[in-house]
């Protein structure tokens, strides 16, 4: 019985134009881990390439600054409004990203026995910084959330970072005393 299929057939031009906007709306939505595979295997196979850009030391912040600028013009003022009226969530956001998320994960570090100390130590580091905007926009994004509001944690908790990064190093770590410049 023929009459099960519901769709009309198209012809080779649709079909390609229909597989290229397929592919293009799942490499947006995975553009994480796409680029992350993506990285991997270039750095793997060909590593005399990242070798060569580490001389470009502007070359990462041109990149961080320009994934600032793409993921506050994909923004619609609409979400921006959204954003600033959610002075709870900001508030619980910010709490969650520069105390709690470094006081809950060192603690649970400390139950553990990690080795080398110079793992656990980063670890530890990396519990005290905030997070970074790739991330952020990009999970948040990929999980239906509040994109704006995501940008607006990220670069307000980067500039509160500046502060309590090395007071939570200095205090809550295994470092013990540091001082900074």
């Amino acid at each position: 019985d023929n009459d099960r299929c519901e769709y009309e057939p198209i012809d080779g031009d649709d079909r390609s134009e229909a597989t290229m906007d397929y592919v293009v709306r799942v490499a947006d939505e995975q553009c994480l881990p796409l680029g992350t595979v993506a990285g991997l295997l270039i750095s793997i196979s060909v590593p005399v390439v990242g070798a060569y850009f580490d001389g470009f030391g502007f070359l990462s912040i041109a990149c961080v600054f320009g994934m600032f600028v793409i993921s506050g013009l994909r923004l619609k003022t609409e979400e921006l409004h959204e954003a600033l009226k959610s002075l709870k969530a900001f508030i619980f956001g910010m709490a969650s990203i520069l105390l709690l998320t470094p006081l809950i994960g060192v603690a649970i570090l400390n139950l553990i026995d990690l080795n080398p100390r110079e793992f656990r130590q980063g670890l530890e580091i990396f519990l005290c910084t905030p997070c970074a905007i790739s991330a952020s926009i990009i999970f948040t994004r990929q999980a239906g959330g509040n994109c704006a509001l995501a940008l607006l944690l990220t670069v307000s908790s980067s500039l509160l970072g500046i502060f309590t990064t090395p007071v939570l190093i200095s205090t809550i770590t295994s470092f013990g005393r540091v001082s900074f410049p």
